[in-house]
């Protein structure tokens, strides 16, 4: 009995699809052990919203989430239906050629909340459906005044009135999209970035090093944050056009209550400075308008940091006689100096010093590279050998350190000092 009852279901299902082919198409039926809804073999298109965007100009799109609408302003709505799978004259009710597109929006502060308002019907050629071709529909929006401070939230439905049989019935949406609009709300948070930096302390960064950015995000608003937000941080390199967004972070609606702050950074120093120059930060808090603030402008801050060149630099930064700078010409004179390496950067090599009375050369002496390292200085003199000082009067004591030349160095223009002495009958 049970094998009967089956074949007699299945032939009515046979007859059932004949009637509703239309235009001597023939529908193959199968039904599956679970006795649900018959599926069928025929090639049905399905009906998508393959893109929904706003233009403020034709060819110049809306960024969704993030550009802001003007209220007053004449927008265009571009959406975008197509046929995925097959034509769909193969599911269009008979004597129909045109599909219906209906688009709504609503003006509200979350996704959740508002009634949904309909807006424009736009009717389509099934012709014009393919999903390569480039048909799209496309109809005016002026942003209304009550729309002030809040968002306007926008979705559209291919297929409306139902009169197309598809493979999917439940896929005919678009997703929901929202854009800010201009005006003040008097009871927002207003999220702003009072300080960026560096981490770790530095106010620079050696070529080659590593750093990074640390921020204060601050609500300054008279509401507490709603939700959780994201930042973005943005680097911008010497003599560079544009921004690059380097990294995002996220700060928790409970630490951004109505006058307190959190202090957000980038973990690991991971970014490289790998050209020397004027370097730019930025972070942007809520850099997806996810929160409606009484002020969206105020999101950004931007610093500038220095990237210095690295190498060694070799000063002279005292120098005199072990007699002092006043004695009799017949006194041994012993001459001294201290070298310091002001730079960042230990000396590749071990270096010489020389000592010149009035410009003439009178001695040398060598200081190990490894005695110079960044901050650190050597003090050296001649003790072996005394200088000859020559004629009586105010004399000159130069010493030049890296007088060969050999160690290249950051600045190489102040490797000399000089300092005046006398020499008494």
């Amino acid at each position: 009995m049970k094998s009967i009852a089956m074949l007699v279901f299945s032939i009515l299902l046979f007859v059932v699809n004949i009637s509703h082919a239309g235009c001597g198409d023939i529908s193959i039926v199968t039904v599956n052990s679970n006795y649900e809804n018959p599926v069928t073999s025929l090639s049905l298109p399905n009906l998508q919203i393959k893109e929904f965007n706003i233009h403020d100009t034709p060819d110049t799109k809306l960024v969704e989430s993030q550009s802001i609408m003007n209220v007053g302003q004449t927008y265009e709505v571009h959406v975008w239906p197509v046929s995925k799978e097959a034509d769909c004259t193969n599911g269009i009710e008979a004597g129909k050629d045109t599909v219906e597109t209906d688009t709504f929006y609503k003006i509200a502060t979350s996704k959740d909340e508002g009634e949904w308002i309909f807006l424009h019907r736009n009717y389509t050629q099934c012709v014009n459906m393919d999903q390569d071709d480039s048909k799209k529909e496309i109809f005016n929006f002026t942003v209304p005044p009550e729309a002030s401070g809040q968002r306007i939230y926008f979705k559209s439905k291919v297929d409306s009135t139902g009169e197309v049989r598809e493979t999917n019935e439940h896929d005919n949406w678009s997703d929901v999209e929202w854009y800010p609009v201009e005006g003040y709300c008097s009871s927002c948070p207003d999220l702003a970035v009072p300080y960026i930096g560096l981490t770790a302390g530095k106010t620079s960064v050696d070529l080659g090093g590593k750093f990074g950015l640390e921020v204060d995000v601050m609500n300054q608003g008279n509401a507490n944050c709603p939700i959780d937000i994201r930042g973005a941080y943005y680097l911008k390199v010497p003599n560079a056009t544009n921004w690059t967004q380097v990294a995002d972070d996220g700060s928790e609606a409970s630490d951004l209550d109505v006058g307190e702050s959190e202090r957000e950074y980038t973990m690991d120093s991971p970014f490289t400075a790998n050209q020397i120059g004027a370097w730019q930060g930025m972070f942007c808090a809520d850099h997806l308008n996810a929160v409606r603030e009484q002020d969206e402008s105020n999101n950004c801050k931007i610093f500038i940091f220095n990237v210095n060149p690295v190498g060694p630099d070799l000063i002279i930064s005292s120098l005199g006689f072990k007699e002092g700078l006043s004695f009799k010409r017949k006194i041994s004179s012993h001459p001294w100096a201290i070298v310091k390496n002001i730079g960042n950067k230990t000396p590749a090599s071990n270096i010489r010093i020389a000592y010149y009375i009035d410009g003439q050369y009178r001695d040398d002496d060598g200081v190990s590279a490894d005695e110079l390292t960044p901050g650190r200085d050597q003090y050296e003199s001649v003790d072996n050998n005394n200088i000859r000082l020559g004629d009586w009067g105010t004399r000159t004591l130069t010493v030049c350190v890296d007088t060969k030349g050999q160690v290249p160095e950051l600045n190489e223009g102040n490797n000399c000092a000089s300092v005046r002495f006398t020499v008494i009958r």
